[in-house]
């Protein structure tokens, strides 16, 4: 599995999420396909060594999804705002519509 990513502080999130075995990211690939928290903060116990390093960095929201090639799971990209909430809808649907066709966004495996 990988995890997308593009800015440096994508990179640092996706690293600490490895590191620590939790987050949206393992949550999209392993338990469904869509996560999203609008505030990271009301997800802290479930993510109690992600969020601190998360909101100390200024993500405030993150939406995660699995990538898909037919049936195969190929990864997950994950999605950061600074901002509570976000994303919104029209965001979210776009996510979605994408995670079949990671190409679409510009991911190649």
């Amino acid at each position: 599995m990988s995890m997308a990513d593009e800015s440096e502080l994508g990179r640092r999130i996706k690293h600490l999420q490895l590191e620590v075995g939790e987050g949206p990211c393992i949550n999209a690939i392993w338990q469904r396909p869509v996560f999203e928290s609008a505030d990271l903060r009301d997800h802290v116990l479930e993510w109690p060594k992600l969020v601190p390093g998360a909101i100390e960095a200024g993500i405030e929201s993150r939406l995660a999804f699995r990538l898909f090639a037919g049936e195969e799971t190929l990864g997950a990209l994950d999605l950061s705002s600074g901002q509570h909430g976000g994303f919104d809808k029209s965001a979210r649907e776009h996510a979605v519509s994408c995670r079949d066709r990671p190409d679409a966004l510009g991911i190649w495996f």
